[in-house]
């Protein structure tokens, strides 16, 4: 009895060891939205219901609308979270939702990677501090870190933080 109780809790131990392991490539590696939605990337399976539970903002979605054109591509990497309890996590889904809306699927790449140093298909438009890392490019120019932003304001009282359209607005008038 204590042999198969000492078998029952090693195989307990090895799967919650594994259930959170990152077989993320050592490279960026660019991933359909749907294959997020559907559960089928290790470590984002939080992201259906990120992305299902976040409102936009429609403040100032019209503006937003007309502001981008066809200058305008987004970038964001993700990285591997075991769930979506942190804002960096659920901001990924957030920003896509956010873009979605805004009917511009065709210009964005979404990328996962494990580590702000993994070789990424943008070496030579982008710096990489930390992920998640959220771009805006004009004219296939980076002009603005999404990320960076909300890290900057991050520590701002809640009455003095933006919604994540107002630093979508900013980039877009870069």
């Amino acid at each position: 009895m204590k042999k198969g109780l000492i078998y029952l809790f090693a195989a307990l131990l090895a799967v919650s060891f594994t259930s959170c392991v990152d077989n993320t490539p050592a490279g960026a590696e660019r991933i359909a939205k749907q294959d997020l939605i559907d559960g089928k990337v290790t470590g984002f399976q939080w992201f259906a219901d990120a992305y299902e539970e976040y409102d936009e903002k429609v403040a100032n979605f019209e503006e937003l609308k007309t502001s981008i054109n066809g200058e305008h591509s987004f970038i964001l990497i993700g990285k591997p979270a075991c769930s979506c309890d942190n804002y960096d996590a659920e901001s990924l889904a957030a920003i896509t939702k956010i873009l979605d809306s805004l009917k511009v699927e065709e210009r964005y790449e979404l990328l996962i990677a494990s580590s702000y140093k993994a070789a990424h298909p943008f070496e030579d438009k982008l710096t990489i501090n930390d992920l998640p890392a959220y771009f805006i490019l004009k004219n296939d120019e980076a002009v603005y870190s999404i990320y960076d932003s909300l890290l900057k304001y991050s520590s701002l009282p809640d009455s003095l933080q933006k919604d994540l359209e107002d630093y979508i607005l900013e980039g877009l008038k870069k």
